[in-house]
């Protein structure tokens, strides 16, 4: 991130994250290029605003997105104990709104942590390199985020997560099923949700690129080999929940 004249400007690197790397730094850049993002050029690098983002991401991103049908998700069912640590907690941050003062909410983006309505704390932070003691929280929570991060690094944010639990505390994790691509040019798959947590319902969305095969038994597998418990398990269409203990 670079400030020009009082403006924060966002590289490419950053723009990847921000869009949760649905697409790749070479497309943003040839993004830029075609002026499909308004951006700066500092030092041969481009850069962009906030504002040009959500523009671009709303102009184009959106309407290259397959949406399914609307999902509901009832969070009043759910019981976060304790101290909370949210990961991937940034852009709507459900956790932090349902659960408040309790969460610690860390996303690797800036951007995303401050779009966020919660009160909750908000640290800048790559949920597979916690820096958080061992046994800090009572309870994980990782909401609609796996799918946005790599097949090799999802161990890793598993195996974290299970190492700042304390004994017998729980992992609540939230995802998507990315089924096989139907015949349609939209590259992206997304799932449309609305979250009651109690207070009020919170409609928003996720999704990501086809081809990834990222599903329910995916994390239970996972999840087993890094050392949890499977205490819970459901499938709501394309959506499912898993909460995981440590022993």
């Amino acid at each position: 991130m670079r400030e020009v004249d009082g403006e924060k400007y966002y590289d490419i690197s950053e723009i990847c994250g921000m869009l949760h790397n649905r697409l790749s730094q070479d497309e943003i850049q040839t993004h830029f290029q075609n002026n499909k993002i308004q951006g700066i050029k500092i030092e041969d690098h481009w850069y962009a605003t906030n504002e040009a983002i959500d523009k671009f991401e709303e102009e184009v991103i959106y309407k290259d997105i397959y949406f399914s049908e609307l999902h509901q998700i009832d969070l009043k069912k759910i019981l976060l104990k304790g101290r909370i640590l949210d990961i991937g907690g940034g852009g709507e941050g459900i956790i932090g709104q349902f659960a408040g003062p309790n969460v610690i909410s860390i996303d690797p983006s800036e951007r995303e942590l401050k779009e966020a309505e919660s009160d909750c704390v908000k640290i800048i932070m790559d949920g597979k390199d916690l820096k958080f003691l061992d046994e800090a929280f009572d309870t994980v929570a990782i909401f609609f985020t796996m799918m946005y991060i790599s097949k090799p690094d999802q161990k890793k944010v598993l195996k974290e997560a299970y190492r700042v639990l304390k004994s017998k505390g729980e992992l609540f994790l939230w995802d998507l099923t990315i089924p096989d691509r139907p015949e349609t040019e939209k590259d992206t798959y997304a799932v449309k949700l609305e979250v009651d947590i109690g207070k009020k319902k919170i409609t928003t969305g996720y999704g990501t690129r086809w081809g990834k095969k990222y599903n329910l038994e995916r994390y239970l597998d996972l999840g087993k080999k890094v050392g949890f418990n499977v205490i819970e398990q459901d499938v709501n269409g394309e959506t499912f929940f898993i909460r995981f203990k440590k022993s």
